[in-house]
């Protein structure tokens, strides 16, 4: 038992964050063999089990189940996507026509 003990307290002295829980008390055999616990486990069979991981949503999934929240929650489908879309670049030719119109009309 002291050959053990004093094959821990060089441990001890030589891990610092062991060191610290001896700052009160001094490392000799004694405290050391009784301050140390040792565990010893033992396996019923030498086997092992091999687990692997997949992705459990592709980039498919994902956007439908983007949309589909998008769709309870805010009433925004994706009709109403491509409706935004339809009335902005509506918007852009009115705009760019009255401009033609205007140039039209200011050079005659």
């Amino acid at each position: 038992m002291d050959i053990l003990g004093d094959i821990l307290v060089d441990y001890i002295k030589d891990h610092k964050i062991l060191k610290n829980d001896f700052i009160n008390r001094s490392i000799n055999a004694n405290t050391a063999a009784k301050s140390v616990i040792r565990l010893t486990l033992f396996s019923d069979s030498l086997s092992y089990t091999e687990s692997t991981e997949s992705p459990k949503m592709d980039w498919v999934s994902l956007f439908a189940n983007i949309g589909g929240h998008l769709g309870l929650f805010l009433n925004f489908g994706f009709f109403s996507f491509c409706e935004i879309f339809t009335v902005a670049f509506e918007i852009f030719f009115v705009i760019r026509e009255k401009r033609n119109f205007s140039k039209k009309v200011s050079t005659n």
